[in-house]
């Protein structure tokens, strides 16, 4: 095995890795809140099997007969502004992962959320910047 110096090339030490972990190869990183993205479902890609389940309440609910429970229309992965362009910044958007529409005419933006992810900083300012600029309140599920 060769010695760890600045001389090391990127292919000896891939290989002094491999050989460290007995001959596999590196594996890959988990996500940071351990939910399984690239998920497929008809067609369809979910960015976790909560979202995905979710979705398929969601069209199960088009069959129910109360009109408040009934689900007319479903969108996915709708984008709000919440902060404009500036000079030298990009737009802020907040990804709704699904805006559901009621038969009785309302409309709701439902989010699927671990704990954790409901707790992150950058979430919760874009929650609380939903309500400021758009009026509407987030469903977590």
């Amino acid at each position: 095995m060769p010695n760890v110096t600045d001389r090391m090339s990127a292919a000896d030490y891939l290989a002094m890795i491999q050989a460290r972990a007995g001959g596999a190869a590196p594996t890959k990183r988990k996500n940071k809140f351990g939910n399984r993205r690239g998920l497929e479902f008809d067609g369809e890609k979910y960015d976790s099997s909560k979202e995905l389940k979710h979705h398929q309440m969601l069209k199960l609910a088009r069959t129910a007969a109360d009109p408040r429970d009934r689900v007319v229309r479903i969108e996915r992965q709708v984008p709000y502004v919440l902060l404009d362009k500036q000079e030298g910044e990009r737009a802020v958007r907040y990804y709704a992962d699904f805006v559901v529409e009621y038969a009785d005419g309302r409309t709701e933006v439902h989010d699927t959320k671990s704990p954790p992810t409901r707790a992150d900083k950058t979430y919760v300012i874009k929650r609380k910047l939903m309500l400021s600029r758009h009026g509407i309140r987030i469903q977590e599920f």
